[in-house]
């Protein structure tokens, strides 16, 4: 079965929702390899839901329950890999900047209130998406814009 695609969306930095639900989740760390620059990527995904173990009351999605009849892992590896082996030659060529309006379309939290936990610190605002550099740009009640390049967003507040 074809899923649609904008049930899919992102949250900065690293999360991957289906619906209002975390289907998965990106850590890239970046490294040196024979002195040259190497990033190490790593995508964990959802497969199965296990009740019983459950104890955030149904508030993640997998792969199991949006397509219950089965499923051909082998082909999600491999369109994954093939889809990152395609954008880092893109982004490696652009930068992020060709990817900032796809990111907009699959943004969650885009336009909404928020609050950013960095640095031991909570910050709250409007998220406004992310700059070229993958920076959240955060509006701020006093009308200023900051830039937040290493947090996690640690509520949707509800709209006032």
């Amino acid at each position: 079965a074809c899923l649609p695609s904008l049930e899919f969306k992102v949250k900065w930095p690293n999360d991957i929702f289906y619906g209002n639900k975390k289907l998965a989740g990106i850590l890239i760390e970046s490294t040196k390899n024979n002195n040259a620059n190497a990033m190490i990527i790593g995508i964990g995904i959802n497969v199965n839901d296990d009740k019983k173990k459950q104890k955030l009351n149904n508030a993640y999605a997998c792969l199991h329950d949006l397509a219950p009849h089965g499923i051909a892992y082998e082909n999600i590896i491999a369109n994954i890999i093939n889809e990152i082996q395609i954008n880092l030659q893109q982004f490696e060529q652009h930068g992020l900047t060709q990817f900032i309006e796809i990111w907009k379309q699959y943004d969650y939290c885009h336009n909404q209130a928020i609050t950013v936990e960095t640095n031991q610190r909570e910050i709250s605002g409007i998220s406004q998406g992310i700059n070229a550099n993958g920076e959240l740009v955060l509006s701020l009640a006093n009308n200023e814009t900051i830039l937040i390049h290493s947090g996690k967003i640690e509520y949707l507040n509800p709209a006032a």
